[in-house]
């Protein structure tokens, strides 16, 4: 049994209605450059949950890749378990949590695989042993052993030694466009701060939740 008693005190900041962007997307780039200046461990790391076809949720840690106003871009095999959940039901939820900020950023949006080019543009930013790693892995299948994804490695190395290494068919990615955020800031006592920003029509609107 894990008994945990956390009394741990909120201090790092707060969020006022009056004086924060009334953008999310400003709000995000805000946060993520804070982040990164803070040295945060990997802040580009967030949970996206899918759902499943019994219609329960799955969770998994991803790597956004990229953020601009279209949303969040995320790369995966294209037959993986979350492309499945994807195009079974093509919304999703981000989260990202930067504990030394004491910061969270809740995303919900709809999900779509990007073109062509992007996939191409994302698999020229991998570096080669990454691209490897990609073609050696058959990814969500069940597999025999660690034996088989390193035999794999070395083989696919060989392979495409001193040769550019093309994008598979099965290897892409995608955007999340989102249409809620919530920014979560811990403050003493609990009382944390939790603004909500919905999209409706084009537009934002803005309101506190209660923590």
């Amino acid at each position: 049994m894990i008994e945990i008693q956390n009394n741990t005190e909120y201090h790092f900041g707060f969020l006022d209605e009056s004086t924060i962007e009334k953008d999310p997307f400003l709000l995000f780039e805000k946060w993520f450059i804070e982040a990164r200046t803070f040295q945060v461990l990997i802040p580009e790391a967030f949970v996206l949950s899918t759902i499943q076809e019994n219609n329960s949720p799955n969770a998994r840690v991803l790597l956004m890749k990229r953020f601009d106003r279209s949303g969040i871009l995320f790369c995966t095999h294209l037959d993986s378990v979350k492309a499945q959940e994807i195009n079974y039901e093509p919304f999703a939820h981000c989260l990202f949590f930067w504990p030394q900020m004491e910061r969270q950023i809740r995303i919900y949006g709809f999900v779509k695989e990007i073109d062509d080019d992007n996939k191409d543009a994302q698999w020229n930013n991998r570096n080669n042993m990454h691209k490897i790693a990609s073609l050696s892995s058959p990814q969500s299948d069940i597999i025999p052993n660690r034996h088989y994804l390193d035999d794999a490695y070395k083989n696919i190395e060989i392979q495409y030694q001193n040769i550019e290494i093309p994008r598979p068919q099965n290897w892409g990615g995608y955007i999340l466009k989102p249409y809620n955020f919530e920014f979560w800031q811990g403050r003493a006592n609990r009382l944390n701060d939790r603004i909500k920003f919905t999209e409706e029509k084009g537009k934002w609107s803005m309101v506190r939740l209660a923590p």
